[in-house]
């Protein structure tokens, strides 16, 4: 629903200015429900990506991967999908400046730290360590863009 003002100017063209006719619903703050649906959000994706994790350790081999394995390249291309990912968030929350610089620097860091390090990792230690570091990174990337809409 939107309700127009009619403005005029000097000259004789005539401006419409549109304001939203809705209100906040009654007894909540206008940033409760988008701070509820943030962590919302953020929770299911931990716990659905915590329950998956948990049933590939169960299954996994526990052996440490070479770089002959398809799924080590595979690893190499999803880690520069992501930090082009966290690269283009973090330049558009710079240019954009909404929020305060250590609540997308912070989580940006980290995120980035986790993906690039689970490429070694895959080489040194059982591959699931390195699976790990990827959903570390993968979910502290989806917290930094939630905030975003705030």
């Amino acid at each position: 629903m939107v309700q127009t003002d009619d403005l005029e100017t000097s000259s004789d063209m005539e401006l419409i200015q549109v304001k939203s006719a809705s209100r906040p619903m009654k007894g909540t703050k206008p940033g409760t429900i988008d701070a509820f649906i943030l962590w919302l959000v953020f929770f299911s994706c931990a716990i659905m990506s915590t329950v998956f994790f948990a049933l590939g350790y169960g299954r996994s081999l526990h052996v440490q991967g070479t770089s002959n394995d398809a799924d080590f390249w595979f690893l190499i291309q999803a880690t520069l999908m992501q930090v082009l990912g966290l690269v283009v968030s973090a330049l558009l929350e710079w240019e954009r400046g909404g929020l305060p610089k250590w609540r997308w620097i912070l989580p940006t860091a980290i995120a980035g730290y986790c993906s690039i390090t689970a490429i070694p990792l895959y080489l040194f230690v059982p591959k699931v360590w390195s699976s790990y570091l990827s959903l570390v990174a993968g979910a502290t990337q989806t917290y930094m863009t939630l905030q975003f809409r705030r």
